[in-house]
């Protein structure tokens, strides 16, 4: 396992015991305008959920934008390198042939 895996199960294992714990130290329900009457368990557990989707939702939206531009752009060098010469002999067809060499230069005819 992760570095990272290990510590969230660790967190979240100590934020279960925690709520255990709160709720065994006040079982009497909290009252909360329009949910009613809840235990104090169930009202951190609703923060926890609440809470990690204002976290993760964000990052999944990020991480869903970032990976449709990286395919833009992928796509993007794709169709510029197929533009591109290849130099590579085995890939050349045959019809491209040789590549032209420069003339060679002229010499002047000074005595």
């Amino acid at each position: 396992m992760s570095v990272l895996r290990i510590v969230s199960l660790s967190l979240l294992v100590l934020a279960a015991v925690y709520v255990a714990w709160i709720q065994a130290a006040n079982p009497a329900p909290v009252a909360l305008p329009g949910l009613g009457s809840l235990a104090v368990g169930w009202v951190l557990a609703l923060v926890a959920v609440v809470a990690f989707l204002a976290a993760w939702l964000p990052a999944r939206l990020r991480r869903w934008r970032d990976r449709r531009e990286r395919m833009r752009l992928e796509r993007r060098v794709a169709e510029l390198e197929s533009h591109l010469p290849t130099y590579d002999p085995a890939r050349r067809s045959a019809a491209e042939g040789r590549p032209r060499r420069p003339a060679s230069p002229v010499p002047d005819d000074e005595p």
